[in-house]
């Protein structure tokens, strides 16, 4: 999301970074349609409808030029070496695409965590 420029000109091509942006947008897209699948259902949904688009994903993206150092450059580089994580969840239907309920879970231990070091002394703890 950092690498797509704030101000873009009207009716202008999608830039590449939009165009990455897009398939992640469509595989949720997709993923939101399989919700309420088994998970068994979900499995093989998901390699019939999504495997494609990650396909089509990992192509445009090997074969994209970018900037090392750009924002960009530095999605693609990351993209990459996460490929073999971000299809975990094609081998199983009860995983998650997102793992953003893991996220929230811990969060509150996490900015607790921040907020308990000023807690060194009973008075700092009341505060």
């Amino acid at each position: 999301m950092e690498a797509i420029p704030s101000k873009k000109v009207k009716d202008a091509l999608p830039t590449n970074a939009e165009i990455g942006r897009d398939y992640c947008n469509q595989l949720f897209k997709i993923e939101e349609g399989l919700k309420d699948l088994t998970p068994e259902e979900r499995f093989y949904k998901r390699l019939d409808l999504e495997k494609p688009v990650l396909e089509a994903f990992w192509s445009w993206l090997y074969n994209l030029t970018v900037l090392n150092g750009s924002a960009l450059g530095k999605a693609v580089t990351y993209a990459k070496n996460q490929k073999p994580y971000m299809e975990n969840y094609l081998l199983d239907g009860k995983c998650s695409i997102s793992n953003n309920a893991a996220e929230n879970a811990i969060r509150p231990f996490t900015v607790g965590r921040k907020n308990w070091l000023f807690a060194d002394t009973p008075k700092g703890a009341g505060a």
